[in-house]
């Protein structure tokens, strides 16, 4: 689960991307708590798709081309490095459509053993996380439309990590891994490129939230909040502010005046004698 919820204009002015694609609704993404089948924003470049860096708009869970049903019918959001490249659905898109998925961050659940506690991972020095990813594309030659999906490619977590889960995506934490993981087929070579991830590796900031991400019917900030904000929010609610108390003269009054009301209602209603003798 991400959370993805800067503006499309933000997105140009914080990242690589020079443009949005012609094609993408870049208003129907953002949200503090997508899963996959979520369409988010990628950055693709040096592919069929464009020359230069550009966000366009994919559905998170990759459908390989050759798909008879253009659905994705495995996880298929997730992708081994390790493995990518000797898998079939993957291997044919290492060299030649790779892609950068473009998020405030990622939730990871830590096993409590009775229980599991979420948390939001994010960049520790930058509102945006950069994710390594490969991209296809499957037509629906009857209705003549296209569907451009991505997977996200995870590696062995590490020291840093390791205690809160023993996977974490591949993230590109400097311009230099960004543009690498973009380079041309030609200039590009995976195992390379892998080698050079434990390089200036730079700090995640890890934030423990609360468990309204588990539903994702839950689509609200308080999502990605730390969870101590949260339960501080939540507990004002049910408190009253001093201020807004009534203060004993205030009681009085009100009692004074209740009685008058009640007072007068009574000697102004007609008694039964009254309707008797019309």
């Amino acid at each position: 689960r991400v959370a993805c919820t800067l503006a499309p204009q933000t997105l140009l002015d914080e990242t690589c991307a020079e443009k949005w694609s012609a094609h993408s609704d870049a208003t129907s993404y953002q949200s503090f708590n997508a899963g996959p089948t979520c369409n988010l924003p990628v950055i693709v470049a040096n592919c069929s798709l464009s020359d230069v860096p550009m966000l366009k708009l994919m559905k998170w869970g990759l459908i390989p081309s050759y798909s008879k049903t253009g659905k994705m019918e495995n996880s298929t959001f997730n992708a081994r490095s390790e493995t990518v490249t000797c898998k079939s659905m993957f291997k044919r898109l290492v060299n030649r459509r790779r892609c950068v998925a473009v998020v405030d961050g990622y939730y990871e659940w830590q096993n409590n053993g009775m229980c599991k506690q979420p948390y939001f991972v994010s960049s520790h020095n930058s509102n945006v996380l950069y994710m390594a990813g490969l991209f296809d594309c499957w037509e629906n030659k009857l209705e003549g439309n296209q569907t451009f999906s991505f997977t996200v490619l995870t590696m062995d977590s590490g020291e840093d990590l390791s205690w809160l889960h023993h996977r974490k995506p591949v993230i590109l934490d400097s311009e230099a891994k960004l543009r690498s993981w973009l380079a041309p087929e030609s200039e590009f070579d995976f195992n390379t490129f892998m080698l050079s991830l434990g390089e200036d590796a730079k700090p995640l900031r890890i934030t423990k939230v609360s468990a309204l991400v588990n539903s994702v019917k839950n689509n609200s900030p308080n999502c990605k909040k730390p969870l101590a904000e949260v339960q501080k929010e939540g507990i004002s609610k049910f408190l009253v502010p001093r201020s807004s108390l009534p203060t004993p003269t205030q009681k009085t009054v009100q009692t004074k005046q209740t009685t008058k009301v009640k007072k007068e209602l009574t000697t102004n209603q007609p008694t039964l004698s009254a309707f008797w003798k019309q």
